[in-house]
């Protein structure tokens, strides 16, 4: 990309178009770094490297290549294209084996497009139907039962009644019965899966297959054998030592993160929500935050120019508060969400605590949260921001926000990596203590010793969006450390940007996509600065 190329909104290909090959493997390394790698992900890396001139004369271009092939013939194990190709890059037979069997099964091609059902109940019941009747004229059809069983994983249930009997054709069933497991022990169906995964072992699977391996572990660990999830994760490990989240949940299991009960009763903590027009949800919120362990800790609730009964729901809820400091500060219009958070910041009595904790209008924390982040904290005198792991609501629990780092910093490309895999549920994987350039803002805790100097929530991002992404970022550039506390899970009940099942309205999409014009015109004087985060693992 030339040096003078300028700032364009791009999806992740045009991204990894834009980057040599130095940069693609370096973006790789970051994401794993981060996350498990799915098919998603490692397509679009594939698909890059495929591109890159001489990749013939590149050796780890084209180790990356079949790695990334393999990882995606892990996902997607049914899909004849993604084997074949992983097949002729990696040369194993039974990848060869297993695309030549579904290659030669009636496919129409329509049915790839399952994900563009998403979102969409009547295509999505039209495309359910669709696949249970070509698997009645084609029994033993393995791309099109896995393909309903996707549409399953998306909904969070288990395997529709029509594959109950679903037989596949027998060199098959051991890679039917791995999917299966993958399926039912992700979306928390655990009885049916600890049944499953003796067949899953004794056919030889999970020898080679480091993604069951990590789902068995998180079963048994929910299980109560916490000996026998380690023992998973430590050959998951051997298999594929790329997985520094693995590495992390293992060591957190060996080293349990144990909040501080106390540290809520002896620290001056000042909790503050802002709200506008969400009623429901704020009494909802309110409610959830007074049963949970808030020790001392001074409440702030500023109601954001609401035109709903959100002011007389911040008031009713001081019955919940018996004893607490808590205050409710009205304002006549809507200053969206930085100069509200700014405002609360502003006041004297939250200012002089020691932290000060955000939550949003519409976001439940565990019982635990405070003494979590402020465990977290404490043990980090150079951090100033800890954030919990976001789900949304419902179980299984999709993950919604977790964290993220700087994965590009050039001219006319600043990107952070995703904030989450792409629709994966909440396992547990996640479940540790580690550093981030960002975490959500939805319910995160900020030391204020740290905030002295360093610039406040950017109005330019009102009324919402990015200015908690851009706040911690500030504090990353002046030195300071951001932490993602990921046993704190907090349900967060709407997801306003753009992610997996949200699809904003045009004046909402124009101002995340505005936003995110306004974060990098900002931030790119300062690039020689960003460049040092990227891949720092402080």
């Amino acid at each position: 990309m030339p040096p003078e190329a300028p700032y364009t909104p791009l999806g992740r290909l045009e991204e990894l178009d834009r980057l040599d090959l130095a940069g693609v493997l370096a973006y790789l390394r970051i994401y794993l770094g981060n996350f498990l790698l799915d098919a998603d992900v490692a397509m679009a890396v594939a698909g890059r490297l495929l591109r890159e001139p001489g990749l013939d004369r590149q050796p780890q271009a084209l180790r990356t290549l079949a790695y990334v092939l393999g990882k995606a013939a892990q996902a997607a194990p049914f899909d004849p294209r993604i084997l074949d190709l992983a097949a002729r890059l990696t040369g194993d037979p039974g990848l060869a084996r297993r695309a030549a069997l579904l290659a030669a099964l009636p496919t129409d091609q329509a049915a790839w497009s399952v994900a563009r059902c998403l979102g969409k109940p009547r295509l999505l019941a039209g495309r359910r139907d669709w696949l249970a009747g070509e698997l009645r004229r084609h029994p033993g059809h393995a791309a099109y039962a896995a393909q309903l069983l996707a549409l399953d994983f998306f909904a969070g249930v288990p395997p529709d009644d029509r594959l109950r009997g679903f037989r596949p054709p027998g060199e098959l069933a051991p890679a039917w019965n791995r999917l299966l497991f993958c399926h039912l022990a992700e979306t928390g169906h655990d009885a049916a899966a600890l049944e499953l995964w003796p067949q899953v072992e004794a056919a030889g699977q999970s020898a080679r297959d480091e993604a069951a391996l990590n789902l068995a572990a998180e079963l048994f660990r929910r299980a109560g054998d916490r000996e026998t999830a380690q023992a998973l994760y430590a050959c998951s490990l051997v298999q594929d030592p790329l997985q520094e989240p693995v590495r992390r949940r293992l060591a957190e299991l060996a080293a349990p993160f144990a909040p501080d009960a106390s540290l809520p009763e002896t620290r001056d903590v000042a909790v503050c929500l802002y709200s506008w027009n969400k009623a429901r949800l704020l009494q909802q919120t309110l409610e959830t935050l007074a049963r949970t362990n808030l020790g001392r800790a001074r409440m702030r609730v500023l109601i954001n120019g609401s035109t709903d009964d959100s002011l007389a729901v911040a008031q009713a809820a001081a019955t919940l508060f018996p004893g607490r400091d808590y205050q409710i500060v009205p304002l006549r219009v809507n200053v969206g969400a930085p100069a509200a958070r700014n405002w609360l910041l502003s006041l004297p009595e939250v200012r002089q605590a020691e932290y000060v904790a955000f939550l949003d209008d519409d976001a439940e924390a565990p019982d635990h949260w405070l003494a979590s982040l402020l465990t977290a904290l404490e043990a980090a005198p150079r951090a100033a921001v800890a954030g919990a792991k976001v789900v949304s609501p419902g179980r299984p629990a999709m993950l919604q926000y977790l964290y993220r780092t700087l994965a590009v910093a050039r001219k006319g490309l600043i990107r952070l990596t995703d904030p989450t895999p792409i629709a994966r549920y909440d396992t547990g994987l996640y479940d540790v203590v580690r550093p981030a350039d960002t975490v959500m803002g939805c319910c995160h805790l900020l030391r204020t010793a740290h905030l002295e100097g360093a610039p406040g929530f950017d109005i330019r991002y009102s009324p919402s969006q990015v200015d908690d992404v851009a706040h911690d970022l500030e504090l990353r550039l002046a030195g300071r450390r951001v932490l993602y506390c990921g046993p704190v899970a907090c349900v967060h009940h709407q997801s306003t940007g753009i992610s997996f099942g949200v699809r904003p309205s045009g004046p909402a999409l124009g101002n995340v996509l505005g936003n995110d014009l306004k974060f990098h015109a900002m931030f790119e004087p300062r690039l020689a600065q960003l460049e040092k985060l990227v891949g720092d693992d402080a």
